[in-house]
């Protein structure tokens, strides 16, 4: 939009793209359906001087398809993300007819991966496809290859009915490990009263369970060599993880 937001007059219907740029070269005008201007100042972007104006005619050549101001956003930020890509390798090329296929490749393999790297080579393929010095050669070559699509998802998520069933078997599960939990604290307490028989079922139940309070660990008994070796495994597992899984079919 223009300083104070007025309305523009309307180009004549043979409006050219190099009519859209200001004298030096790197100040974009952009104007909507309304008519109102919104001027992309090319002279921010951290390339050097020849480039940044290649990409104001290129930018400008495109917008030629506008009718609003909007659509020259995603085409802006990715100038932006180029720019500081090319920035990055230490040594960018002067002009955009300097690109080699070597750096293109590595913008294509740098953005390919995210949902805004590819819009960012999908927008940079555009502008730069309309660099003559890029029309021929291994660099035409590289900006031949289409953006990648996105991925099939690794994962997918449960239809409505599938959450019910998820859900569900969830809810079994956690009220079963509360009933265990319940359990075991009661019989604790009974054991620690001495209210349980000794050498009784519940009696080595609470002695083990007495050891994992104390220690956090289960219990060893030697076997016949000698070894240590855990039996309250076995002991405990009804009372902890109970007598089955529940699986979610």
């Amino acid at each position: 939009m223009s300083g104070r937001g007025r309305k523009a007059v309307l180009p004549p219907p043979d409006f050219q793209a190099t009519e859209r740029i200001a004298a030096d070269g790197l100040q974009v005008t952009v104007l909507n359906k309304e008519g109102f201007e919104r001027a992309f100042d090319f002279a921010a972007i951290a390339v050097p001087q020849p480039m940044r104006c290649s990409l104001a005619r290129a930018f400008a050549a495109q917008s030629m398809g506008w009718n609003s101001h909007a659509s020259g956003e995603p085409y802006w930020r990715s100038i932006e993300v180029f720019a500081l890509f090319l920035k990055a390798q230490g040594q960018p090329a002067e002009d955009l007819g300097d690109l080699n296929s070597a750096t293109l490749r590595l913008w294509r393999n740098n953005h390919k991966d995210t949902p805004g790297g590819r819009e960012a080579l999908g927008k940079m393929r555009t502008l730069l496809k309309r660099e003559p010095r890029l029309a021929q050669g291994l660099a035409a070559e590289e900006l031949a290859r289409p953006v990648p699509k996105k991925g099939k998802p690794s994962k997918q998520s449960y239809r409505p009915s599938e959450c019910d069933q998820v859900l569900l078997v969830a809810e079994r599960q956690f009220r079963a490990a509360l009933l265990r939990i319940r359990e075991n604290t009661a019989l604790l307490a009974r054991y620690r009263a001495g209210a349980l028989a000794p050498d009784s079922r519940d009696w080595r139940v609470g002695t083990a369970l007495e050891h994992v309070a104390a220690t956090g660990e289960l219990p060893g008994f030697p076997d016949k060599a000698g070894k240590v070796y855990t039996r309250a495994e076995g002991l405990l597992r009804e009372r902890t993880v109970g007598r089955r899984r529940v699986g979610c079919s």
